[in-house]
């Protein structure tokens, strides 16, 4: 069961629904990455998410004693500058670690293939932007996220797209520690995400 420190819960039977992907009918014959800190996304009207997709490769991360999660966050970080750090915004604006390398099997995959990350229970998220990122950790307070997690083998790597549309509020989140939040059109990228709602819900509590 992956951990949430936010939201009611839900316990869903029925058949899921699309409610948001970045990437609609994503051509998938080039495969294309880069080491982002995550990818916000707009829900229109309050949804119960029971899971997300990610074109996403997964490994165990280079050193043992760390792990790499998927992060849920409330938000999008800053546009520039260097505060809040990636690692300050992430912990203020949790809302449940979708995916972590100690605990879930899941590993693998490719550009082609949508990985799953089920909610369960599914989680109600009130209309409005939020965040997934990537993220390395341990226990003792160490983090790393985008290319500086990488450098140091987090190897989760997000598979992705050139960002057709700069004017809008959509678009990938670059991060590094010498230099800090990047402007939207640094990369000029966009992450394969999609978000799923689900149906026959009944609450089981917060």
């Amino acid at each position: 069961m992956y951990q949430t420190c936010l939201g009611d819960v839900y316990s869903c039977i029925g058949d899921e629904t699309l409610a948001f992907e970045t990437i609609p009918n994503i051509d998938t014959t080039y495969c294309s990455n880069h080491c982002q800190f995550g990818q916000n996304f707009k829900l229109d009207e309050d949804t119960i998410v029971s899971s997300f997709e990610m074109l996403v490769s997964i490994q165990n991360p280079g050193d043992s004693s760390k792990r790499t999660e998927i992060r849920l966050m409330k938000g999008t970080p800053p546009l520039n500058g260097v505060t809040p750090t990636a690692e300050e915004w992430s912990r203020d604006n949790l809302i449940a670690t979708i995916f972590n390398s100690a605990t879930d099997s899941l590993r693998g995959g490719d550009c082609r293939t949508w990985a799953s990350f089920p909610l369960t229970p599914a989680i109600r998220l009130d209309a409005g932007t939020y965040t997934i990122s990537l993220q390395m950790v341990d226990d003792d307070g160490y983090y790393k996220a985008a290319c500086d997690m990488h450098d140091a083998g987090g190897n989760i790597v997000w598979f992705q797209k050139p960002d057709t549309d700069l004017a809008d509020w959509k678009y990938s989140i670059p991060w590094s520690e010498s230099s800090g939040w990047g402007s939207k059109t640094e990369l000029q990228r966009i992450l394969a995400l999609k978000v799923n709602s689900g149906s026959s819900c009944n609450s089981v509590g917060k």
